[in-house]
């Protein structure tokens, strides 16, 4: 996926057993400012998204969400996924806050993922939640996904809201959730989880 960053002179290279050729560099702009609304229900205007599912996102009012309004995927059928992709310059933290609405409790699924990998999961239904991920160095693909389960009846729908990506200021550790003392029974294995800020 080429994005706004990746404008450069490239060139390509051919090789087998016998040598190795170069083509002469030719210059690639990218271009397009993805789906301005989607910036906006994201109040991401500073981040440019797209859709790439079968099924759209789009902005609504959302009366209980940060600025009034959300991006909302809606679906009533298992097959079809929902898809909403941006490109981000990493290092540095990104926060946005998320919720699953339906006529039941268990039904759709969104998931949040980092260069096709998952790292987080709304399963049920749920007011706004609140995340905070630390993104890497360099070029990273982000993409949610909406989607319901098999036995999911009804219609449901995703939002995600209040995508904020920075760099924070140096500064040293905090813990900002301190981990909760826990009783196990002989040879359990043992979690403990905290959430800290710094960089």
């Amino acid at each position: 996926t080429a994005w706004d960053f990746d404008s450069a002179n490239y060139s390509v290279v051919l090789s087998n057993k016998h040598g190795k050729i170069k083509s002469q560099a030719v210059k690639v702009n990218v271009i397009g400012n993805g789906d301005p609304t989607l910036a906006e229900g994201l109040d991401a205007r500073n981040l440019k998204f797209l859709n790439t599912g079968q099924s759209s996102w789009v902005k609504v009012s959302s009366s209980n969400s940060e600025g009034q309004d959300a991006v909302m995927s809606s679906s009533s059928d298992d097959a079809v996924l929902s898809r909403l992709l941006t490109m981000i310059e990493g290092p540095g933290v990104l926060e946005f806050a998320w919720k699953i609405d339906g006529p039941d409790f268990d039904g759709g699924r969104l998931d949040f993922y980092v260069n096709d990998s998952e790292v987080s999961a709304l399963k049920s239904k749920s007011d706004w939640k609140k995340t905070k991920h630390l993104i890497g160095p360099g070029k990273q693909k982000l993409e949610w996904t909406f989607r319901l389960g098999a036995m999911d009846i009804g219609e449901y729908q995703g939002y995600v809201d209040a995508v904020r990506f920075y760099t924070p200021n140096d500064s040293p550790p905090v813990f900002t959730i301190h981990p909760k003392g826990v009783s196990v029974e002989g040879v359990e294995d043992v979690s403990l989880q905290v959430e800290a800020e710094g960089w």
